[in-house]
């Protein structure tokens, strides 16, 4: 899954938090990957992010798609 960019720069961490759990919970034990596109992200979001997603359980994260600016 790609992070919510939006949520991120407004700041609605419990936004994201609750969508990557619920994505984790949809893949009923599968692996998930939270991609964070870190060109657009400043440095304190990137490691908010990473903890949102260590707390609503994802598995890995992944620091672009290849798509955004860099």
């Amino acid at each position: 899954m790609v992070i919510n960019i939006g949520a991120v720069k407004s700041g609605n961490w419990d936004l994201i938090e609750n969508e990557i759990e619920a994505i984790v919970q949809a893949a009923q034990n599968h692996v998930v990957k939270v991609i964070l596109e870190v060109a657009l992200l400043t440095s304190e979001e990137i490691r908010h992010a990473c903890r949102c997603a260590k707390r609503a359980g994802a598995q890995f994260v992944k620091t672009s798609t290849g798509f955004g600016r860099s």
